[in-house]
């Protein structure tokens, strides 16, 4: 699979299945999961601008969620 995208922070969960990733869209930022398997975005979160700076991801070790 290839990513047309340049990404500064990302995770791979424990189970490599799936990557999460900042992403700037325009004016907002973004924090999506997609498939390693088949590219297909899971989730995506907009951050809001009041809340604090997000600058890492991490897997939880069950690979069930993000901290």
């Amino acid at each position: 699979m290839v990513f047309d995208k340049k990404l500064h922070e990302f995770a791979i969960s424990p189970d490599g299945a799936f990557l999460a990733f900042f992403e700037n869209r325009g004016n907002k930022k973004v924090l999506e999961t997609t498939s390693l398997g088949d590219g297909r975005t899971v989730k995506t979160f907009t951050i809001d601008d009041q809340t604090p700076a997000l600058n890492k991801i991490a897997w939880m070790p069950d690979g069930k969620g993000l901290v």
